[in-house]
Parts: C-alpha cells; sequence; structure tokens
C-alpha cells in the first residue's frame, strides 16, 4: 500500500558473523580508552555515535532502541547550554556577592578602598 519495506534476511551464519564485529569493537573502544588515559586528544578521534549504531546492528537488536545522531547531537548541545548557563548564573551571583560587599566597605579609616579613590582622583565619604 505505498510503503517501502526494508527487508533483510539474516542466516544463522550472518548473525554469528556480526557477533564477531562486537568483539573487535569492544576491543577497540577499550584500547582508545585506554590511549586516552595517557593522551586525551584521542577521544577526539573516536566516533562514539557510530560505535553505537554500529553494535545495534552487530547485536541485531530493536534500530528503534538508538535514536538518531542529529537527535543525539540536539541532546549534547541543550546540555552543554544548560551547563554554559548554570556558569553564567554562578559567575554572576560572585559578582553580586562582591557588588554588595563592596558596598559594605567602610570608607575613610585609610583602607585600601581609600587608597585607590585618591589614586584616581576620587574623594572618599560623600564620593
Amino acid at each position: 500500500h505505498g510503503i517501502d519495506l526494508k527487508v533483510e534476511y539474516i542466516s544463522v551464519m550472518a548473525q554469528a558473523q556480526k557477533l564477531v564485529g562486537v568483539v573487535g569493537l569492544d576491543r577497540f573502544l577499550q584500547s582508545s580508552m585506554l590511549l586516552a588515559e595517557r593522551f586525551p586528544s584521542v577521544l577526539k578521534k573516536v566516533n562514539v555515535f557510530q560505535a553505537v549504531n554500529d553494535y545495534q546492528d552487530m547485536l541485531g537488536t530493536n534500530p528503534k532502541l538508538v535514536i538518531s545522531d542529529e537527535d543525539a547531537q540536539a541532546a549534547v548541545d541543550a546540555e552543554q547550554q544548560a551547563a554554559q548557563q548554570a556558569m553564567a548564573a554562578e559567575q554572576g551571583a560572585k559578582l553580586a556577592q562582591g557588588a554588595a560587599a563592596l558596598g559594605k566597605t567602610p570608607l575613610g579609616n585609610n583602607t585600601a578602598l581609600d587608597a585607590m579613590l585618591n589614586a584616581t582622583g576620587a574623594t572618599g565619604i560623600g564620593a
């Protein structure tokens, strides 16, 4: 009825051959992680989204268990953006605390703040 179907017949032998690939993929990822302990930039070389896709295919599990690379990347981007916003909010709070503390700093008692104001030509109390 106008629906495209992707039919794949997999023999027992073909399934066994795919499972052999799982061992190779496991070894590759384990070796990559060991290398990354010494050389962290190695992780930039591993396409983890593709590794998950390959695992799913080799194990013959339901393809719906794995979301698209685009959806996965969108989730990563959203997490990174949320982390950046949280960091910006934390920095803003620290700046506000610093400003509040500075506002409570006494003037006119030969403090470091008085010295800074004098150096800039501003006057202390009532400036």
